[in-house]
């Protein structure tokens, strides 16, 4: 193909009708066999699973960027491709990563058993460890077992004595808050923040583009390739108690904003991504709204198609990024519909990635 006729082709199909994502659905020892019937065209790790994630949109270095891939049209290629095509037309305005990367990477998590107790670094150990990346990330509850709850902070404020006290001890995972979750909630989780994601979960996960990840208790599983990372945890963990943490948004006990037929419920506003939950009637048309900024759609069930393009509509779980230079887009709901709405943040005029570089997506 042509470069002439690559950027016809972009024309027609990213900067009109968005960019459709096809995930992969990686192996986990706590996942289950509900990610092989809410992505039933997701690409498939080698092995019979049990799959515990599905990478939806994944711009990271390594082999991360084949799991998660862009279609355009009739072509299909990693995020980065799609950056180098594309320029600011994708992103505007929005922060980048320090490598100019998508600043967002979304997944699905299906934990039939309870995740390792574990944190991400915290900014303060990020700054001071080349490699390691804050990870700030959301979890949305599509589905839970009655008794589903969420390990999030601590019962109080630990300082770093106690912190490293009770890791050498291997009771730091009893200090763990305990907090019940049902479907419809909503739970942030700041980088540094000891957490774990118990048994009996579907969610939707929002976070911050980074898979370093320092496992601290693992349940018994004594699993050797699933190793802790007890020396790293040492700095990386914050003291946050639960208490100060953001409190679950639970939509089921919260009144939406309703207009023309749409309910939205504001979940979190951040200085890397937005999330709304918006729930869409059917038959019900909804002009998309970048305003210079990139803005992903988690649809989590319903169906759509975009005005912009001659195709058939889109049924069941989909992911969809709508290009900065989005104008004049319209999606039409062929169904009852729920879909996260993730805008990214603006950068400042000293992010890195932040200056011009336009060219036709």
């Amino acid at each position: 193909m042509s470069d002439a006729e690559t950027r016809s082709g972009s024309e027609r199909s990213t900067g009109r009708g968005g960019v459709r994502l096809r995930p992969c659905l990686r192996r986990r020892a706590w996942g289950g066999g509900r990610l092989e019937r809410l992505r039933p065209d997701a690409l498939r790790e080698a092995g019979d699973g049990p799959f515990g994630e599905s990478w939806e949109l994944a711009d990271l270095p390594g082999p991360a960027p084949g799991c998660a891939t862009a279609i355009v049209g009739s072509r299909e290629g990693s995020l980065a491709d799609l950056r180098g095509r594309c320029g600011d037309d994708l992103l505007g305005a929005a922060r980048r990563t320090s490598e100019g990367r998508i600043p967002l990477l979304l997944k699905y998590l299906d934990a039939a058993a309870p995740l390792s107790v574990q944190c991400h670094p915290s900014p303060r150990h990020a700054a001071a460890h080349p490699g390691a990346a804050v990870k700030h990330e959301g979890w949305f509850v599509l589905e839970a077992a009655p008794d589903a709850v969420v390990h999030r902070g601590f019962r109080r404020r630990l300082d770093r004595s106690e912190i490293e006290a009770a890791l050498d001890a291997g009771r730091l995972h009893e200090e763990l808050a305990v907090e019940p979750v049902a479907a419809g909630d909503f739970v942030y989780l700041p980088s540094g923040t000891c957490h774990a994601l118990g048994g009996g979960l579907l969610v939707a996960e929002v976070q911050t583009p980074s898979d370093v990840t320092y496992r601290i208790h693992d349940w018994g599983r004594g699993d050797a390739s699933r190793p802790l990372h007890l020396e790293e945890a040492r700095s990386a963990v914050e003291g946050t108690a639960a208490s100060d943490l953001p409190a679950i948004v639970r939509t089921t006990k919260v009144d939406p904003i309703e207009s023309h037929g749409f309910r939205t419920w504001p979940l979190h506003r951040g200085a890397w991504f937005d999330v709304e939950l918006i729930e869409a009637p059917a038959g019900a048309a909804l002009p998309v709204v970048a305003d210079g900024v990139a803005v992903a759609w988690m649809v989590l069930e319903g169906g759509w198609r975009s005005d912009a393009v001659d195709a058939e509509p889109v049924e069941g779980a989909s992911t969809v990024l709508w290009p900065a230079s989005t104008d004049s887009e319209t999606v039409v709901f062929t169904a009852p519909t729920r879909f996260l709405r993730i805008p990214l943040a603006r950068a400042s005029s000293s992010t890195p990635g932040s200056s011009r570089d336009v060219r036709t997506c």
